[in-house]
């Protein structure tokens, strides 16, 4: 185990959430890159140790399924350590006008944008504040501050 930072990501095989990984990485922290698509983001992390030289975890996950979430803290510290930062990237926006807008797509919605986060940052915010130090970062979208058509679920989160 390293002395340096781990930083978590979720969403992190592609777009913002690597983006942000690549951020970080220049500041020499390790990164745990947790994504659905276990390809892309072995391809993410290799890339990204390759660049930088910090040490990569690719984490396959569905933050969709608690049973995913709940592992995650006990996995990624066994591999890189305790995590200082967690990023809450990932998320989902589905796109429908509201009648055909289906329960399943609300509550998969809710699960990702707002349970996921919410269980993660319970996880891995008991370590952080148990060692007096730690970052948790929440991104949004601006369909928080204004609605989108067809997409209510997703507004709503």
């Amino acid at each position: 185990m390293s002395d340096t930072r781990v930083a978590v990501v979720t969403g992190a095989s592609r777009g913002i959430g690597l983006a942000i990984a690549e951020k970080l990485a220049g500041e020499g922290m390790d990164l745990a890159l947790v994504s659905r698509g276990a390809e892309a983001l072995e391809e993410a992390a290799a890339g990204l140790a390759a660049r930088t030289g910090v040490r990569t975890l690719a984490v396959a996950a569905d933050l969709g399924r608690e049973e995913d979430l709940l592992a995650l803290p006990e996995r990624i510290e066994s591999s890189l350590g305790p995590a200082w930062m967690l990023v809450n990237n990932a998320g989902m926006a589905a796109s429908a006008p509201l009648h055909r807008s289906s329960d399943d797509l609300w509550d998969r919605t809710m699960l990702l944008n707002l349970r996921a986060p919410f269980l993660l940052t319970r996880l891995f915010g008991r370590g952080m504040a148990s060692r007096g130090s730690g970052r948790i970062v929440n991104l949004a979208s601006t369909a928080s501050e204004k609605g989108y058509p067809y997409t209510a679920a997703y507004t709503a989160s």
